[in-house]
């Protein structure tokens, strides 16, 4: 399995250095990309595009969040409330 991994030089969410998530086999080069310049819609999200299905919803794969898919359905909604509120913050204006 391929896995994003990325180390902030700076310190990411939470100060965490670094984060990984995996890809999903049939996801191509592109769509990892759109995944990674996918504009969040609050400058000051807590979190980039990449890592809210993993923030926001506690999924251990990358996914197209904005599309629906895990942790969008009834039955799989936001860890928490501080969750859900960060997630809110995150989408995309459209």
């Amino acid at each position: 399995m391929r896995h994003l991994v990325v180390a902030y030089e700076k310190g990411g969410y939470a100060g965490h250095p670094n984060f990984a998530a995996g890809i999903p086999d049939k996801w191509s080069e592109q769509e990892v990309l759109d995944l990674i310049l996918w504009p969040m819609r609050d400058p000051k999200a807590p979190y980039p595009a990449w890592e809210v299905p993993a923030r926001a919803y506690g999924s251990p794969m990358l996914y197209a969040w904005w599309r629906g898919g895990p942790g969008l359905t009834d039955k799989d909604q936001p860890k928490n409330a501080a969750a859900s509120k960060e997630r809110g913050r995150a989408m995309r204006w459209r």
